[in-house]
């Protein structure tokens, strides 16, 4: 399906790490956040410890830094309820780039920015919600934590109800950690996203589109599905 027909409503952005830049600056990327009208992003790092995160800022601002877009941070040290509201109910677009997965829920939690995001998403005030690695990962019903093995299943942030992510996918050999995951958990529907790979999801989660250089594994009621960059959607 293309572009044209699908910018009525909210969309989701997972990207499967590594080389973030090689997908979000991608022609088709740019292209899309043209046509979704995006002016306006807010990057939350929160999966990154604090330490780190004025680098990654950097980054961040590099990596987005294309023409007629605005680039802002929500950091750990911005604990302002009404400041994180008003970043929040800014943006067009928010991006939470990758790190640790439980260290995002735990402070998506603490500060109040994730209930404050899903209210945002209900009032239709988003167009864009993107997610790197362990960004992408949190979105889910449920949410892998640990690097190559699984050391727990915890509660996502549930933005994509019904589903569980992985990133990193067929690069660090991951399909039998998820698979051992859904065995415990078939009412969710996997998703696993190759390193220097994005998909694009409709606010009803179909899979519209794949950007990038690998592939995305889709595992649905005991099947799966593999998608790229050439495949007719």
């Amino acid at each position: 399906m293309g572009f044209a027909a699908i910018l009525n409503d909210m969309h989701y952005f997972l990207n499967g790490g590594r080389n973030e830049r090689a997908v979000v600056k991608s022609r088709s990327a740019l292209d899309f956040y043209r046509r979704l009208s995006v002016r306006n992003i807010l990057i939350i790092p929160y999966a990154i410890t604090e330490q780190y995160w004025q680098q990654l800022w950097h980054d961040q601002q590099d990596l987005f830094g294309v023409p007629g877009l605005e680039a802002r941070a929500l950091t750990t040290l911005d604990t302002d309820p009404s400041k994180i509201a008003d970043y929040v109910n800014w943006a067009d677009f928010i991006y939470l780039p990758g790190g640790a997965q439980q260290s995002l829920l735990t402070r998506m939690e603490q500060l109040g920015t994730g209930q404050i995001l899903s209210a945002a998403i209900a009032s239709g005030s988003l167009k864009l919600l993107g997610g790197g690695s362990a960004g992408a990962m949190v979105m889910g019903t449920q949410c892998i934590v640990g690097h190559s093995n699984v050391n727990a299943v915890v509660a996502g942030l549930d933005l994509l109800p019904g589903y569980i992510v992985d990133s990193h996918f067929t690069n660090r050999h991951r399909e039998n950690r998820l698979l051992d995951v859904l065995q415990e958990h078939q009412e969710l529907i996997g998703i696993g996203i190759d390193e220097d790979t994005g998909i694009i999801l409709s606010e009803d989660f179909t899979l519209q589109t794949v950007m990038g250089a690998g592939t995305v594994s889709v595992y649905r009621n005991n099947k799966k599905e593999i998608y790229d960059s050439n495949s007719q959607l």
